[in-house]
């Protein structure tokens, strides 16, 4: 095996020696410039999406980017972070936008921020997980999986439903504080 990077199973082998690589490795591996290390925290979101939930990878990811556009269209503060700290996000949802027929025009994305334009792109982005095979119980299996992930490997953390992805919370970044 040639040395350098292996993106099956998420393994390095760039020092002799192959391990799994954890989220700081990866953040690391990309803000050096370091090729494929973004489509690796891609990837690594989607595998645990998948295993959160059950659904095939492919099923992860298609659900996923319905769910990124649609919050992305809400205006969400938190996939405005997530974005910044994850390559290919911001392009997973283009893509599904794109695949479910998603407004894409400026004045269209300022309507589906009012109160009737919100609660359509809810309804439209769980119309749209049914249509792609998701039953509820792998719907609401989602937003969790997505925020326990965004907590562990970006320390973005405000959601764990669909009314806190989709809302007007803004993303909180996690810290190491404690209140008593």
């Amino acid at each position: 095996m040639q040395a350098g990077i292996s993106l099956i199973g998420f393994v390095s082998f760039s020092c002799g020696l192959p391990h799994l690589l954890n989220h700081t490795e990866i953040h690391s591996c990309v803000n050096q410039g370091v090729p494929h290390y973004g489509a690796l925290m891609m990837k690594a979101m989607i595998k645990h999406v998948a295993s959160a939930t059950g659904l095939s990878a492919k099923r992860a990811e298609n659900a996923l980017g319905i769910v990124l556009n649609a919050s992305e269209r809400q205006g969400s503060v938190f996939v405005a972070q997530l974005y910044k700290k994850l390559p290919g996000a911001k392009a997973l949802s283009a893509k599904a936008g794109k695949a479910t027929g998603a407004a894409t025009g400026e004045l269209a994305r300022l309507i589906e921020q009012t109160p009737g334009g919100r609660m359509a792109v809810a309804t439209g982005m769980i119309r749209n997980l049914q249509k792609a095979g998701l039953g509820h119980n792998e719907i609401s299996g989602i937003f969790p999986a997505v925020s326990s992930y965004c907590e562990d490997a970006y320390g973005l953390k405000g959601f764990g439903h669909l009314g806190d992805l989709l809302g007007t919370r803004g993303a909180e970044t996690a810290t190491d504080t404690a209140v008593a």
